[in-house]
């Protein structure tokens, strides 16, 4: 894990002092993350930011992971699954997906956030319903951008988003 730090204070500028990082990305930041591993980083964030328990996990629970941290996001209404009690955690976490949890965590942590009053992304006809006001809300809190063609809603989401937007939420929470 060290010489991840080490690279993505490179990458970056700063270092993992908070320790809310997860997984070893090497030096490929655009590497896809799962929905798994976002769920850690969120979670280790949200430890660090607020402070937070996983006790009374029994209320939740997935066939696919006993992963604490996932269920404790799930027991909190931040991170959902995709019906029939399944997490996917080895699913590519997409862009709309990121964003929509990190409205949730931002909303938890008792974030304000305010209307979105930019021109809509030129693809926001693909970007689905669940997650629309919730792609627009972190983009106004400047925690998400666009791709440049639009937001890219089903696009993968990449360590280096991942790493970036959390921590534009947590010095937004802090």
């Amino acid at each position: 894990m060290g010489k991840n730090r080490e690279a993505i204070d490179r990458k970056f500028g700063w270092r993992d002092k908070l320790g809310y990082l997860f997984g070893d990305f090497g030096n490929d930041f655009t590497s896809k993350i799962s929905r798994e591993q976002f769920c850690e980083i969120a979670y280790n964030m949200l430890r660090d930011a607020i402070g937070v328990d996983t006790v009374n996990l029994a209320e939740t629970s997935f066939s696919d992971t006993n992963n604490t941290k996932v269920l404790y996001l799930a027991q909190e209404g931040i991170i959902s699954g995709k019906g029939n009690d399944i997490f996917a955690p080895n699913d590519t976490l997409t862009r709309a997906e990121a964003a929509s949890i990190l409205y949730r965590i931002g909303r938890h942590c008792g974030v304000s956030f305010t209307e979105y009053n930019g021109t809509p992304f030129a693809d926001d006809a693909q970007i689905a319903q669940w997650a629309k006001a919730n792609i627009y809300y972190v983009v106004s809190a400047q925690i998400m951008s666009g791709t440049g063609d639009g937001f890219a809603p089903l696009n993968p989401y990449t360590a280096e988003q991942a790493i970036s937007t959390i921590q534009r939420l947590y010095n937004i929470i802090k």
